[in-house]
């Protein structure tokens, strides 16, 4: 198989500062409320029927990710073979960038250490899919000139995750930052690599007969690590839904402190959604 040109393309990860720093200033902008009380709600009925606010809230946890690799994987093609497993060659294929996306739900706890400060445990389950392509050199062909093709990289990843961050509401507002950790324990992976025919249309891989406009490729490609750990940043308003029952919408960003892949260098940086909606305990 032909070594495959090796794209330089990398990855801006201060892409989102800008937007992170428009919610910020939004965010103190829409501040001093003096009135509100902890949690930033005065779920009261009366001042003649006094009751005491809530510490703990449990609920659900929702989010959705877009996910922007970088990296390096090395792809080493396996040809089919009845008695072994032979590698044709070395280092034949590179994924240094790619895309993808994470949904993930699951239960969250939260605790009000002060009237402006709260810690979150969350416990979830996440679906991470990726996807990476890199270009193939021209393959001369005498009867239709250069055949050009790709080469082409799935996955399907299921994980655990535990996340833990502190939240702090801003200036007695709704409006509140977080920061914290995020762990994944991997549950399972999928991993599917082909090679497509882009041009022209009218070429074909020849497998025993059958013509086909694209392959699929036994690889020795890096697998996924056992763990991930990201740092986490949330921006988010509380939103009052019922007595002691409120929505936490808010802006996530995740970078990531380990490489997802075994033995190589592969990195996903997220923007993306999350929703609590959390019942305080009495």
């Amino acid at each position: 198989m032909p070594q495959l040109a090796r794209k330089e393309r990398p990855i801006d990860k201060q892409q989102f500062l800008p937007l992170l720093l428009v919610l910020i200033v939004l965010a103190l902008g829409l501040g001093g409320r003096p009135d509100l009380k902890a949690q930033g709600f005065n779920w009261q009925y009366s001042a003649r029927m006094p009751s005491d606010y809530p510490t703990l809230f449990l609920g659900f946890s929702a989010s959705g990710n877009l996910l922007d690799y970088a990296g390096l994987l090395a792809h080493d093609e396996k040809r089919r073979d009845i008695i072994r497993d032979e590698i044709v060659c070395q280092d034949c294929g590179r994924f240094d960038d790619g895309a993808g996306e994470a949904l993930a739900f699951g239960l969250r706890a939260e605790h009000w250490y002060s009237e402006s400060l709260a810690f979150n445990l969350g416990l979830r389950f996440e679906r991470l899919s990726f996807s990476a392509s890199e270009e193939l050199p021209p393959q001369p062909h005498q009867e239709i000139g250069d055949i050009l093709t790709e080469l082409e990289f799935s996955a399907v990843n299921y994980y655990l995750l535990i996340d833990c961050y502190a939240k702090q509401r801003l200036f007695d507002s709704f409006f509140s930052v977080a920061g914290g950790l995020e762990a994944g324990l991997l549950l399972s992976e999928s991993v599917r690599e082909v090679q497509k025919i882009t041009n022209p249309p009218e070429a074909f891989f020849d497998d025993g007969g059958q013509l086909l406009q694209e392959r699929e490729v036994i690889g020795n490609l890096t697998a996924m690590a056992g763990l991930k750990l990201n740092a986490v940043f949330l921006i988010g308003i509380d939103l009052p839904l019922a007595r002691g029952f409120y929505a936490n919408p808010s802006l996530l960003l995740t970078v990531p402190l380990l490489d997802q892949a075994r033995d190589a260098a592969w990195k996903a940086s997220g923007l993306g959604l999350q929703i609590n909606l959390l019942y305080g305990m009495p």
